[in-house]
């Protein structure tokens, strides 16, 4: 079970700040909770996530607080500290530890909030560098330069009918080509293109109206009156023809899903069996790729465990029977 956040006898609260928890290096098996800055120690506390989703949701969890202790370090634990951005967005800040080889955490704030940690480290001493690469695979490219933004994009569209289908994506993607990053910023160009949409939207109803419109008189039209009138030979009967049923999409998998980059993701799973086995895994070393297919890639590597043990360790990233990315580990008996 995991204990309850109590401040110590010689440390001093500074600060509470809404956080995200970020797992794994892919973006997958995040957790919302708040990191609490103290004179001697950061802790990051979060219910868990099953019952936040069933009984509070997630805008009240920030409200009604929890204190449940999911990790912590302590000022002299940290190795240090740097920030990156996700998606070219949002700051992300990694906090590496000296207690073992590969323990560190990224935790991402609202926005303006990150000079809080700023703030704080400064104050202990710990310089906040930046970091010049992207931190993942994910991270090379903005979202709205990926073609899982343009599927937003046309998503959006669909609230201006038909037109806005075609109009959407096309607007972001003279968004990409207009609004080019620097290494100083980086334009927000899903914001300007929902600006845009709001104007956008209108206008594609307005024409798709005006079409079904036209189309509509020209049906009820004298000349179409006058080709309807009976006729002395009888017409031939046809056949309606059938409706083609529409396949749904299926998702790809990201041939950037690597067994390297697996592995932070498979030590956050295990996190979540800690209570019913005691322990939990610190590292996979020497990870192999056993078998890649366009649905999913199956790994193997050597597991080091909080207990001390080290074992084989089997793990793998897939796609579902509704094409949600999943990933899996099981240790060899």
């Amino acid at each position: 079970m995991a204990e309850n956040f109590a401040i110590g006898a010689d440390e001093a609260l500074v600060k509470s700040l809404a956080a995200t928890w970020y797992k794994g290096s892919a973006g997958l098996n995040n957790q919302n909770g708040q990191l609490i800055l103290t004179s001697q120690r950061l802790v990051f506390c979060a219910r868990n996530r099953l019952l936040t989703a069933a009984l509070t949701g997630p805008i009240l969890d920030q409200i009604i607080k929890s204190e449940k202790v999911r990790w912590q370090i302590s000022k002299e634990d940290i190795a240090s500290i740097s920030s990156f951005k996700r998606l070219g967005i949002t700051t992300n800040y990694r906090i590496k530890s000296k207690r073992w080889e590969g323990e560190e955490f990224i935790v991402a704030f609202m926005p303006g909030a990150g000079a809080n940690i700023e703030d704080w480290a400064a104050k202990v001493g710990i310089e906040i560098q930046k970091e010049d690469s992207p931190a993942s695979a994910i991270d090379t490219k903005p979202l709205s330069e990926t073609p899982k933004g343009y599927l937003l994009a046309v998503a959006g569209g669909i609230l201006g009918g038909v037109p806005g289908l075609f109009a959407s994506p096309l607007v972001l993607l003279g968004l990409n080509n207009a609004l080019k990053a620097s290494e100083e910023k980086q334009p927000n160009r899903f914001r300007i293109w929902a600006l845009v949409g709001i104007i956008g939207a209108p206008l594609c109803l307005g024409i798709q109206a005006s079409i079904t419109g036209s189309n509509s008189t020209v049906s009820n039209s004298p000349s179409s009156v006058a080709s309807s009138a009976p006729s002395s030979q009888p017409a031939p009967t046809t056949a309606p023809e059938p409706t083609p049923t529409p396949q749904p999409t299926p998702k790809s998998f990201d041939p950037s899903i690597d067994c390297s980059n697996l592995r932070e993701e498979i030590v956050g799973l295990t996190e979540q069996d800690r209570v019913s086995r005691g322990f939990s895994l610190i590292k996979i070393y020497d990870p192999k790729e056993v078998s890649r297919s366009t649905n999913d890639v199956k790994c193997r590597g050597r597991a080091s465990w909080s207990d001390g043990d080290e074992t084989q360790i089997d793990y793998k990233a897939f796609l579902d029977s509704e094409g949600e990315l999943m990933v899996q580990y099981e240790v060899p008996q």
